[in-house]
């Protein structure tokens, strides 16, 4: 097997990692605030609540961090990209933007709530 191949295929595959831990993180925090919602429904405790909502911030800081290393090094250079590895990446990309959609819709509820219950 040549040597050369060998670090482009790890490192295609780390580009797909990234964008796959991405989109796990943006499911963790899509998780999270399914939970603030319904502890905020059924009148759940402000300290769990809290607690929710700081580690919801944990998990969006992490997200802002790795989003800001995709945009500033998209594909190391040299790199080969090839059609299968750009379907993949787009389908997860694809993935994330439909839990964003979601995530925003409870971002609402949830500001209405925590208003109303006077966070």
């Amino acid at each position: 097997m040549n040597e050369d191949r060998v670090p482009i295929s790890a490192n295609l595959e780390s580009l797909l990692n990234k964008y796959k831990k991405l989109k796990g993180r943006y499911k963790t925090i899509l998780d999270l605030a399914g939970k603030i919602l319904f502890e905020l429904d059924n009148a759940g405790s402000d300290r769990l609540i809290k607690a929710l909502l700081e580690e919801k911030i944990r998990v969006a800081e992490r997200i802002q961090l790795d989003t800001d290393e995709l945009t500033v090094h998209p594909i190391p250079q040299n790199e080969i990209i090839n059609a299968q590895i750009v379907k993949e990446a787009k389908e997860i990309i694809a993935e994330i933007k439909i839990m964003l959609g979601e995530l925003y819709e409870r971002e609402e509820t949830i500001s209405e709530m925590l208003k109303k219950r006077g966070f």
